[in-house]
């Protein structure tokens, strides 16, 4: 019964670990792509890799806009991430500071 029990919370299990896998591929292969230049593809690998609490993919992706030099919606992405009270307070002085420059971009 026990075994049981346990290969039945292995296998719930492992879904949740293989797509926390697949969102960091797709994290780490956004930022090959963003080193490249790549800008919209990291974009779109950005947008698989988003995760509940974990800033990365969200603050790669407003930057990456950034990069395009859509400043109108890098500035929308870092203000979203600025005011969210679930990341840490260094991610969003990091978030505020580069929609100040973002802002500045636009000449707003």
């Amino acid at each position: 019964m026990r075994a049981a029990v346990s290969l039945l919370l292995l296998a719930a299990l492992l879904p949740a670990r293989a797509a926390a896998a697949g969102k960091e591929s797709s994290l780490r292969a956004g930022n090959k792509l963003y080193g490249k230049r790549q800008y919209e593809a990291a974009i779109e690998k950005y947008g698989k890799a988003t995760s509940p609490g974990d800033v990365r993919p969200d603050f790669n992706s407003a930057d990456a806009h950034y990069r395009l030099e859509d400043y109108a919606e890098a500035a929308r992405r870092f203000q979203r991430l600025a005011e969210d009270r679930r990341y840490p307070a260094k991610d969003r002085a990091a978030a505020y500071y580069n929609l100040g420059d973002a802002l500045v971009r636009q000449e707003d």
